[in-house]
């Protein structure tokens, strides 16, 4: 194979080398951007996960959750707190709208499942978890054991002379 003929089939490679790159990104900006939603395209059989937005703050006597699940009930709800150091939410989210007019009848229906894994410390008081929910957030309240509520010292820090 000719020196000019290596070349040419090396540039082709790079050049589809960098196609590819270029739809890998653009699928990958898609699937973030549309992540949840339920569209014409969508197999009703393949639904989205969709992933609540939390806030999770460790105090010295319990992890506190917070997490926004906008249009959904508390009876759409499971909460799962396990003494090896984790809380699932999940849950069915179900939006329907109806619409009729004059000359017009729109309907649509969405439906998704919510899960969200948190990660909490292992000293936890699991039989003493308790939850809220109020305008479509989710408080979860999970106290620390005594002994997990001393492991922690704050430390003064003094300048240097």
């Amino acid at each position: 194979m000719s020196h000019k003929n290596l070349t040419h089939m090396q540039n082709k490679a790079m050049q589809q080398s960098k196609s590819e790159d270029i739809q890998n990104e653009i699928n990958r900006i898609f699937n973030h951007h549309l992540k949840g939603f339920v569209t014409p395209w969508t197999d009703m059989n393949d639904q989205a996960l969709l992933e609540p937005d939390i806030e999770v703050r460790d105090t010295s006597k319990a992890v506190k959750v917070m997490a926004e699940l906008p249009g959904m009930n508390p009876e759409d709800l499971e909460i799962n707190v396990s003494k090896d150091g984790y809380m699932t939410i999940s849950g069915e989210k179900k939006h329907e709208r109806e619409e009729e007019g004059e000359g017009y009848y729109f309907s649509e229906r969405s439906y998704g499942t919510v899960q969200r894994t948190i990660p909490l410390p292992t000293e936890i008081d699991v039989d003493k978890v308790t939850a809220d929910f109020e305008n479509g957030v989710l408080k979860v309240n999970i106290p620390k054991l005594p002994v997990a509520q001393n492991k922690v010292k704050k430390v003064t820090v003094k300048k240097s002379k």
